[in-house]
C-alpha cells in the first residue's frame, strides 16, 4: 500500500508522505499496532531520500497516530477511522419488487419455478 504514494517533486515530499499514511491510519487500512515499512525499505521503494521519511514518521508520532520503537521499528498507535456516509448504500433503493416481494413471502431462489 505504501509502495504505491505517487510523489510530486514539485511538492515538499516528507509531507506527502506524512499525509498519505496519516490518511490510511485513519480510514482504516493501517490497524493499531501494524508496523510501518522500515524507513530505510520505504526511501529506496519511492526513490526518495531516506530523510524525507524519517520527517514523515517524526511528523505522525508528534500528533500521536504511531510509535517508535528504537531498534523494532514504526508502529500504528491509534486509529480514528472516519465514517464516510457518501459511501453507505441504500439497498431499498437498489432492490426491485418482486426481489422485496420474495423476501416479504419468505421465498428463497431454489423455490421459484421458471
Amino acid at each position: 500500500m505504501l509502495y504505491n504514494i505517487r510523489i510530486d517533486r514539485k511538492k515538499v515530499i516528507y509531507i506527502q508522505v506524512y499525509s498519505k499514511i496519516k490518511e490510511m491510519i485513519e480510514s482504516g487500512l493501517l490497524p493499531r499496532g501494524s508496523k510501518l515499512i522500515s524507513t530505510r525499505e520505504l526511501s529506496s521503494m519511492l526513490e526518495i531520500s531516506r530523510s524525507a521519511v524519517i520527517s514523515a514518521y517524526e511528523l505522525l508520532e508528534k500528533e500521536g497516530l504511531v510509535y517508535i520503537q528504537e531498534g523494532k521499528g514504526t508502529f500504528v498507535s491509534s486509529v480514528c477511522i472516519e465514517t464516510n456516509n457518501q459511501w453507505s448504500i441504500d439497498w431499498n433503493k437498489k432492490t426491485s419488487d418482486y426481489a422485496s416481494m420474495a423476501v416479504n413471502l419468505d421465498i428463497i431462489k431454489t423455490e421459484v419455478k421458471t
